[in-house]
């Protein structure tokens, strides 16, 4: 069996290849910003990119191919896990879900950072607030009934629902994504050493002032710098 399973998108309703495209510029823009990052000698967003992705496959395949706690629906990449003889009889996985994860956390990270909470346990529970507000549409409108992109075993004996949304689903929510962000903050200081927490967040919008400093005046000259003698 074909790890990968290739649908056609014009058998797909049109909303699902939208959100299709839609995840993934977003993950390609988080890719291009860790990357920029990393080159400047931050770490902290390909970290954060690399544990959500882990996150996300772990917490699928958990829901999904473990406890079958709901069914996926169709899209136009799909990950065939039913191939692996250990998650046999499930469904498979589509592709936004694997980058799903590594999207919300890093949004989530970054409007953490431009809120400026230095304190990692008031941080790591705004960014958990954050992740339901966030996940609250999609959940309880985003698998659109009428396209069906995943449902809900009804009959799961963990599942109280609100509103569509499973309240065991939304518990999990706030506790699992507090306590991610709260990890990603602690090991902060271990990736990047002892800097202001918050100047990447600025720079991703324009350089920092150090840095744009640097680039005012004639080449390999700081604005900073002393003035060469007119002797």
């Amino acid at each position: 069996m074909s790890p990968v399973i290739i649908n056609d998108p014009f058998d797909l309703p049109w909303q699902t290849n939208v959100y299709d495209t839609l995840i993934l510029a977003l993950f390609v823009a988080a890719v291009i910003n860790a990357v920029r990052q990393y080159r400047r000698g931050t770490r902290m967003y390909a970290f954060v990119l690399a544990s959500a992705l882990v996150y996300g496959i772990v917490l699928e395949l958990a829901g999904m191919a473990t406890l079958n706690m709901y069914l996926q629906g169709d899209f136009a990449i799909m990950l065939n896990f039913p191939a692996i003889p250990l998650f046999a009889g499930t469904t498979a996985m589509p592709l936004y879900v694997t980058l799903f994860y590594p999207v919300i956390f890093t949004v989530g990270f970054k409007v953490v950072e431009a809120l400026g909470i230095e304190k990692n346990w008031q941080a790591a529970i705004t960014g958990g607030l954050f992740m339901i507000f966030l996940d609250a549409p999609y959940i309880i409108e985003g698998n659109l009934r009428h396209v069906v992109w995943w449902t809900w075993d009804t009959d799961f004996i963990m599942f109280q629902f609100w509103e569509g949304w499973p309240l065991a689903d939304m518990a999990w929510q706030a506790i699992w994504g507090s306590a991610f962000y709260f990890l990603m903050l602690h090991a902060r200081p271990r990736l990047d050493g002892d800097i202001d927490p918050w100047t990447t967040s600025r720079d991703f919008v324009m350089p920092s002032r150090r840095e744009a400093g640097s680039t005012v005046g004639p080449p390999g000259q700081s604005r900073h710098s002393p003035s060469p003698s007119r002797r």
